[in-house]
């Protein structure tokens, strides 16, 4: 419940703040032409909330005034590294990604506190996953873009066994280019999957794969015109990026029937740290009456750019 109770809050304080903001829609323009670096460590646990992690599409935002992007990434539950490379010409935009799942936390000796933290709140620590995800993404120009991933998972613990490997080809089409002159654009996403599942507990042994799909659409606004006098400092310390929301069905020969939607937002606190902060909901309608998962995230990211504040 009180997952739930936050999440309409937050999406309340999103819809505020867009209508808020939305008559400043003639500041569009960013003032900075250079191209820009940015390097840093991302910290973050819960939902992943980067909204630029192997996106088929080209962002709106501050982000993409960056022509570099690199971090090396430390989640409760993975450790990995991004690279982003967004030229002035050639192309639009590829991203690399890797990341291996680990519990970060019990590497650290901290598993007795962390769990519990979780007993206190009545909440089940997380379980014990392993495994990797490559993947990489290319989006040659405004109107197209490409992803592929490689998602291997192995789970062991006293209630369940398994190992997932989830090959994903996913596409994005934004049928207005890069809508220029606009702090907003949609793009569609589709993509298709094959998985296979190997599970050893508690059922007997069983394997299943098969192929799947996903499709919706994605919703990104850039906010870097908006303007936050005196939060912190001189007027333009703290500066908004990016808006995302983003809807899709899901289904496959291996798993159920779901609808996914998902809100985060993302904004700098001076040049040295960016926050993004996010919620996702799952609904699994074939599940008797229907079944809702609720989710969230936060990522910290400590570093370095060049941009002019």
């Amino acid at each position: 419940m009180s997952r739930a109770v936050f999440s309409g809050s937050f999406i309340l304080f999103l819809i505020g703040m867009l209508a808020a903001s939305a008559t400043r829609a003639d500041e569009s323009k960013h003032p900075d032409d250079g191209r820009n670096h940015q390097l840093g460590l991302d910290l973050g646990s819960g939902l992943d909330t980067d909204p630029d992690i192997l996106e088929p599409f080209l962002p709106k935002g501050i982000d993409r005034f960056f022509e570099w992007d690199y971090r090396i990434l430390i989640r409760d539950d993975a450790v990995g590294a991004i690279a982003r490379y967004q030229p002035p010409s050639i192309f639009g935009k590829l991203t690399l990604s890797y990341r291996r799942r680990m519990d970060v936390p019990a590497r650290a000796g901290l598993a007795s506190p962390r769990n519990d933290i979780y007993e206190t709140v009545g909440q089940d620590p997380p379980r014990l996953e392993r495994g990797f995800i490559l993947g990489a993404a290319a989006v040659f120009n405004p109107h197209w873009g490409v992803s592929v991933s490689n998602d291997e998972l192995s789970l062991d613990d006293s209630l369940e066994h398994l190992f997932r490997r989830r090959i994903t080809f996913a596409f994005g089409y934004s049928p207005l280019g890069n809508n220029q002159g606009k702090p907003w654009n949609v793009t569609i996403e589709p993509s298709v999957h094959h998985e296979t599942t190997h599970r050893f507990r508690p059922n007997p042994s069983e394997k299943l794969q098969g192929f799947g799909y996903s499709l919706g659409p994605v919703y990104h606004y850039g906010l870097d015109w908006v303007r936050i006098p005196g939060v912190i400092g001189p007027g333009r310390e703290l500066r908004m990026d990016r808006f995302k929301a983003k809807l899709g069905i899901t289904d496959s020969e291996t798993a159920d029937f779901a609808v996914d939607a998902s809100l985060n937002i993302t904004a700098y606190a001076t040049r040295f740290l960016k926050l993004s902060v996010g919620t996702g909901t799952t609904y699994l309608p074939v599940r008797g009456n229907g079944e809702f998962h609720v989710d969230m995230g936060a990522s910290l990211r400590i570093g370095w750019s060049d941009l002019r504040f």
